[in-house]
């Protein structure tokens, strides 16, 4: 008889932080099933979520390998950690203990030794423990950007992006002071607008003026920019 194949998919997931690139997670993955051919994996595609939170699993990525998992497709996931799994303790915990167990679905994460082929007794190794590690880094990780955010607005740093007619100063762009050159054409639409012109017809105005648009990117200016 030909030995069973195991159908197995790739699950990589990116947030926002310095993480390893979905390539790297996606090739280090693909390199353990090449080396465990003896496991008799069948590698059948990668599931990715990029610049996804792992606070949550309300991501496309995921919700495409569960489903999959669901219909059968799927009988292997491999993570390259618990943490691209997720960061959230309790949803992470049902997952690993209930929901793939229940539709037969192994789960191996390569770098924390897990394989829920086998219990956590002979690997030396409390999948939950890792669990509430990762959701403490997640929260963690919230608080100190939080405070973070705080302390610049303290400083009087400013957060978001420019408004027109403004520029960034200061030794890393912090700061922001009326632009001598934007803000003469705020007060020209302004006073445009009393003398009666229309949103349309300010813009025609600025295009005859060959005036720069306020991301610098756009080529003409749009009804809500002049609004």
């Amino acid at each position: 008889m030909a030995e069973k194949r195991i159908p197995t998919a790739a699950y990589c997931r990116l947030s926002r932080e310095n993480e390893d690139s979905i390539e790297t997670q996606e090739n280090f993955i693909k390199r353990y099933i090449r080396g465990h051919a003896d496991e008799g994996f069948d590698y059948i595609q990668s599931y990715i979520d990029d610049g996804k939170t792992g606070t949550n699993y309300n991501r496309p990525g995921w919700k495409e390998l569960l489903e999959d998992c669901k219909r059968g497709l799927i009988k292997c996931i491999i993570v390259k950690d618990l943490s691209r799994l997720g960061r959230e303790y309790v949803e992470t915990g049902k997952l690993m203990e209930e929901v793939l167990p229940e539709l037969g679905v192994r789960l191996i994460a390569i770098l924390d030794h897990y394989d829920s082929k086998y219990t956590p007794g002979d690997l030396g190794f409390e999948p939950s423990l890792m669990n509430v590690m990762n959701d403490y880094y997640a929260e963690n990780a919230s608080q100190k950007i939080h405070d973070a955010l705080n302390r610049k607005m303290i400083s009087g740093e400013w957060l978001g992006r420019v408004p027109y007619g403004y520029k960034k100063v200061g030794p890393n762009k912090e700061y922001f002071v009326v632009d001598p050159v934007a803000s003469t054409w705020v007060k020209q639409i302004f006073q445009w607008y009393l003398e009666g012109y229309e949103i349309a017809d300010i813009i025609d105005l600025l295009e005859e003026n060959h005036v720069a648009t306020p991301t610098g990117k756009q080529k003409q200016w749009s009804h809500p920019a002049v609004k």
